[in-house]
């Protein structure tokens, strides 16, 4: 009859196509669409290829894991927070830290790492002077807005780094100080933003870190460039800066305590 054909064609669609259970269509679209874990959102079409497994986490090794298979019933696990950040490793080279830096402000920028998560990376990184380094030329230097806005976890992290930090923020300052007017005697206004975009963002960050320790800094870089005098003598005659460009310096130096 017609009523036993239509019920036998529902049972051998049911019994043949198992991947239309609506269940697992929902788990699949769940898992597909967007995982938070941690802070850390992650999209499959956005993730990097290129990620550190949950079982290399510690070692500095990077593996190439491929993406969460959306099968999978089970729900992410919070301890596995880290594993789609690429971790810096101990002792980074300059080239390393400026690579991963470039791949965690892409991330943190489309929304895809936290503050709190970016935080606790940048921490790792500057411990080691090559990681500060190659942190600030892309942080400083870069079209991400990080260092415009400094998140209060990325700030308390930058200050717990203590001296080096600080000195690398100084040295920033001096040089793309320096940088600026080179620029604008050249006629270039293009370099001239980008380099005062960079001390702009220095004065900002030396305004938020220890301030006993920025005093001290650049204390020692204001007696080099206004009285030619400490510590810092060599490090500006190192890059020829001239007396315009010390004056420069000095002002900028000063402007820091506005």
């Amino acid at each position: 009859t017609l009523f036993r054909q239509t019920l036998y064609r529902l049972t051998f669609y049911r019994l043949t196509l198992p991947r239309f259970n609506p269940l697992r269509l929902t788990v699949f679209w769940n898992r597909r669409v967007q995982l938070l874990v941690g802070g850390v959102r992650r999209h499959r079409s956005t993730v990097p290829e290129t990620v550190r497994s949950p079982r290399s986490i510690g070692s500095g090794q990077i593996v190439p894991d491929g993406f969460m298979d959306p099968r999978e019933p089970e729900a992410p696990s919070f301890d596995n927070a880290a594993a789609v950040v690429t971790a810096a490793p101990v002792q980074p080279t300059f080239q390393q830290a400026m690579e991963i830096t470039a791949q965690w402000l892409g991330l943190w920028e489309n929304g895809e790492l936290s503050d709190e998560v970016l935080a606790d990376r940048v921490a790792e990184l500057v411990a080691s002077r090559d990681g500060a380094r190659g942190f600030f030329v892309v942080s400083l230097a870069g079209d991400c807005p990080l260092m415009d806005r400094l998140p209060e976890p990325l700030v308390l992290a930058l200050g717990a780094a203590g001296e080096g930090v600080v000195d690398l923020s100084a040295r920033n300052l001096a040089m793309s100080t320096s940088m600026a007017l080179h620029h604008e005697r050249a006629g270039d206004g293009a370099q001239q933003s980008a380099s005062e975009r960079v001390a702009l963002r220095c004065t900002e960050l030396l305004r938020l870190l220890p301030s006993e320790l920025v005093r001290g800094r650049l204390e020692t870089l204001l007696a080099a460039a206004a009285e030619n005098q400490g510590d810092d003598v060599a490090f500006l005659e190192r890059w020829g800066y001239d007396a315009q460009q010390k004056a420069a310096i000095a002002a900028a130096v000063e402007a820091v305590a506005l």
